[in-house]
């Protein structure tokens, strides 16, 4: 992810692929609690409502069966609580720079 000019760039890791987002058409940004996530909320045609932006890969998403369900959303949740903690400060750092580059 980068702040270019007017634009966010979002870039998928691994797949070489990004989107330009103008800075003017986020109408909020903010951190998930728990979470390594940032949510951006975009205003404007052609765009998405919301952008969910990994900082970590998501947890597998495959169980079946009631239990095995169960049990794998405790493990994704403890998952995603781990990956938190490890880029808390890097997402708050992009909230700011995002409500930044918006209102100035």
């Amino acid at each position: 992810m980068a702040l270019e000019g007017t634009d966010l760039v979002v870039t998928a890791k691994g797949q070489g692929t990004s989107e330009r987002i103008p800075v003017a058409r986020i109408a909020g940004a903010k951190r998930v609690l728990g979470s390594p996530v940032l949510v951006l909320e975009l205003a404007g045609e052609g765009l998405p409502s919301r952008l969910l932006v990994y900082f970590a890969p998501p947890p597998p998403l495959d169980a079946e069966g009631f239990r095995a369900r169960r049990r794998e959303r405790r493990r994704n949740a403890t998952y995603l609580g781990a990956r938190s903690a490890d880029t808390r400060e890097e997402i708050k750092g992009w909230v700011r720079a995002i409500l930044a580059a918006r209102s100035g």
